[in-house]
């Protein structure tokens, strides 16, 4: 349903702020505040209001998101797999072969399939992205504000994400920590360990044993291109049919790597929110 109001039951975690202040703890930028209240689009109680006004429990806040909306997005007709959904947040599978957001080449990506799903007043937009060939958990945010919050959570490192894969060889050990820099290969397309990159930070746990391929869990902080591909490449434990960092198994012919699940603090409670999709291998 099309509908350019966010509402906010004004809880604990925001009683005795500002609106002004509870904006900015959504992370939303200063210039877009600055037009909210410019356009008078911020509603307290069923009354336009100003933004230095302070907050109460039970409070009834409406923001008109029309000056925040962003570009269409083109709906294509396919299937999607729902994990979570609440009233801020949509928590999807993505399946191999499948771009998260369009390349404008290709409009079958998972954020044009959700656009076919869901017709809402502003584009449900994706606040990360995991490789065409990743298996895994996308989550979308269905208004600016949330978009605002979970990318900064993304950006700060403040989302726990772990990852489910098989890669070749056997471990010495159970557990690893992979702390290496990761740059560009300025060679091909590709991404490399550098002393001249940015700071990544891999921590793995095997957890058995799938046809003599070892099975990991795996948790990364830096969420850098192709991190995980990378970093186990660098210790000799290349994922399981990665067409750039390893090579093909016939019996297992698809990237054996998945994002199985992710954890934040949900801005709406003040608490944690798990959700896991567990892998298919």
């Amino acid at each position: 349903m099309k509908n350019p109001w966010i509402k906010f039951e004004i809880n604990q975690i925001d009683a005795n702020k500002t609106i002004r202040d509870m904006l900015s703890r959504f992370y939303i930028a200063h210039k877009k505040i600055y037009k909210l209240e410019l356009n008078k689009v911020v509603k307290l109680n069923k009354e336009v209001t100003k933004l230095d006004k302070v907050l109460n429990v039970g409070d009834l806040l409406e923001i008109d998101q029309t000056i925040l909306l962003s570009d269409h997005v083109k709906p294509y007709k396919a299937d999607i797999d729902v994990v979570y959904e609440d009233d801020d947040i949509l928590i999807l599978n993505k399946p191999r072969k499948c771009l998260v957001y369009s390349d404008g080449v290709d409009d079958s990506s998972l954020t044009n399939r959700l656009a076919y799903h869901y017709e809402t007043y502003y584009p449900i937009l994706p606040v990360h992205r995991i490789d065409y060939d990743t298996t895994g958990l996308v989550v979308f945010a269905k208004h600016p504000m949330i978009l605002s919050y979970i990318s900064r959570l993304f950006e700060e490192d403040f989302i726990e994400k772990t990852y489910s894969c098989l890669v070749e060889n056997p471990f010495k050990g159970q557990k690893g920590v992979i702390n290496g820099p990761i740059a560009k290969d300025r060679h091909d397309n590709k991404m490399r360990v550098s002393p001249q990159g940015k700071k990544a930070t891999t921590t793995y746990e095997v957890v058995g044993m799938v046809d003599h391929l070892t099975k990991l869990d795996v948790m990364i902080k830096g969420g850098r291109k192709h991190q995980i591909r990378v970093h186990l490449r660098s210790i000799g434990h290349p994922i399981v049919s990665d067409p750039l960092y390893g090579h093909i198994n016939k019996a297992y012919p698809n990237l054996m790597l998945h994002f199985k699940k992710v954890r934040f603090i949900h801005p709406r409670t003040n608490e944690w929110l798990e959700v896991e999709k567990p892998e298919d291998f």
